[in-house]
């Protein structure tokens, strides 16, 4: 099962520092900050909205680090390896933007272009076939 860790350019810096003094404690708690638990909502009332309004019989929608959940269990999902990497993209487009600004620039970029054409999902479905998305990344 992935894990997911997010490293940003100021925690790469600490960790730079880490290894020039070799403070391992300093070393566990770097590990620690790094790691963005991602968390799995399984029958999730937003999930089933999302799935009426897309006309699909199941669906996974992100908010922040929780991926919803609809009509699927949790553990179908994880086996799904492109679909994880899916979401997992929009859990770093979050990281990425912030909450608000990201679900502001989403359903901007759905209204004005529509799903498929909307520039996030186009970068998650490019993700897909990405092993990368899951190397950096552990689902807890």
């Amino acid at each position: 099962m992935p894990v997911v860790i997010q490293l940003n350019e100021l925690l790469l810096q600490v960790i730079s520092l880490y290894f020039l003094c070799g403070d391992p404690e300093l070393h566990c708690i770097l590990l620690i900050l790094m790691v963005i638990k991602v968390k799995i909502k399984e029958r999730s009332v937003l999930a089933r909205l999302a799935a009426y309004r897309l006309k699909s019989p199941s669906v996974a929608i992100v908010f922040g680090t929780t991926i919803c959940l609809w009509n699927v269990s949790k553990e179908t999902f994880l086996k799904n390896e492109r679909w994880v990497r899916h979401e997992l993209e929009h859990v770093r487009q979050y990281q990425k933007k912030g909450f608000f600004l990201f679900l502001f620039l989403y359903l901007r970029e759905s209204i004005s272009n529509g799903y498929y054409k909307n520039r996030f999902e186009a970068e998650a479905r490019r993700a897909e076939a990405r092993k990368d998305v899951i190397e950096d990344m552990v689902i807890i």
